[in-house]
């Protein structure tokens, strides 16, 4: 960040483990005249099938500090979560829509289903971290906004490598 903003930044010690691919970085109301803190968790998972991972369930671990990070700040602000996951989810909405029952999933009486335009993805492929995240996205009724948003209503690629494209990177 520029300098004329580091008034209103401050990093928050990651109170939910020792994990240093999590940042949190609060963004302060009264500097920026926001109605809110928001805070931007930023969030690194090396992909499923690295040979480097320490053990398989690294990002299953992950999710679960990131869900008690969402929890916590939610009482304190907003929170804004932009994450390398190396979750790959197709085109799948990452919400619970109209057509939803509560057949499998008990829903509150006073459920309400999330309403907002379809998302469009380049990426067709799911992996096997894109059911976790998308559990972790609708747990906490958060929205995706690649592939619904100006400036990325295709569902761009957030990833090129030698292999192929993907879509891993989310906000």
């Amino acid at each position: 960040y520029k300098n004329q903003y580091a008034g209103g930044i401050e990093q928050i010690k990651n109170k939910t483990g020792a994990n240093c691919d999590i940042i949190i970085c609060k963004l302060k109301k009264s500097f920026f005249k926001f109605e809110n803190d928001i805070f931007l968790v930023n969030v690194y998972v090396s992909p499923c099938n690295t040979s480097g991972r320490s053990s398989s369930t690294d990002g299953q671990e992950t999710l679960s500090q990131v869900e008690n990070i969402i929890s916590e700040l939610h009482s304190d602000g907003q929170v804004i979560l932009c994450v390398d996951f190396n979750a790959r989810i197709g085109v799948h909405p990452g919400l619970l829509d109209e057509k939803d029952t509560d057949k499998h999933i008990p829903l509150p009486d006073d459920y309400q289903p999330d309403n907002f335009i379809t998302r469009f993805s380049q990426d067709l492929h799911t992996n096997a971290y894109g059911k976790d995240f998308l559990s972790l996205v609708m747990n906490n009724r958060l929205t995706i906004l690649n592939g619904r948003t100006l400036g990325d209503l295709v569902g761009a690629y957030t990833s090129i490598q030698v292999g192929g494209c993907s879509v891993i990177d989310y906000f």
